[in-house]
């Protein structure tokens, strides 16, 4: 346990930089797809595919920073109807319930990860497992973060929101 707390920091830098890069990408493609569109008058085809397949890495990566950084989406009004004393209790059943729909999951994740992985994309005709590979990587990650946050949180080793 001790080793992931000393790695964690350095792979949620390193998934940190992976949105921002991917989140960048993502524009950059969006904004050569307009171009080419309206000003050249010549459709990219292979543009909204690879907008898509960002977006779904987007989505996979940051949902475990989200988690790390607890900035993730939570039952705050239910958090609130405790009392100051309740409330680890209160953030741990919640993220152990989070963490139970993660592991519920992550092998149908896997499955369909493993099934998609021999058919190609139609337009970039891209491996669809390159695509789909980022839902086990971005649950497992969850998982991580949700056992980090719930150690992090009784040891009073509670990040900020930044």
């Amino acid at each position: 346990m001790k080793k992931l707390y000393k790695i964690w920091p350095v792979l949620m830098k390193l998934t940190e930089y992976a949105v921002v890069y991917q989140l960048g990408a993502l524009c950059l493609v969006l904004l050569y797809q307009v171009v080419s569109r309206y000003v050249f008058n010549k459709p990219l085809v292979w543009s909204e595919e690879a907008a898509l397949y960002l977006l779904v890495w987007i989505t996979f990566l940051g949902l475990s920073y989200g988690i790390h950084k607890r900035t993730h989406v939570r039952m705050t009004t239910l958090e609130a109807l405790f009392p100051e004393n309740m409330r680890k209790w209160t953030i741990t059943l919640m993220d152990i319930a989070f963490g139970i729909a993660c592991v519920m999951t992550f092998l149908p994740s896997v499955e369909y990860f493993i099934r998609m992985s021999g058919v190609r994309s139609p337009g970039m005709r891209l491996n669809y497992g390159i695509v789909y590979v980022c839902v086990p990587i971005g649950f497992t990650l969850a998982i991580l973060s949700i056992i980090v946050d719930i150690g992090r949180l009784w040891t009073g080793d509670v990040p900020k929101n930044t």
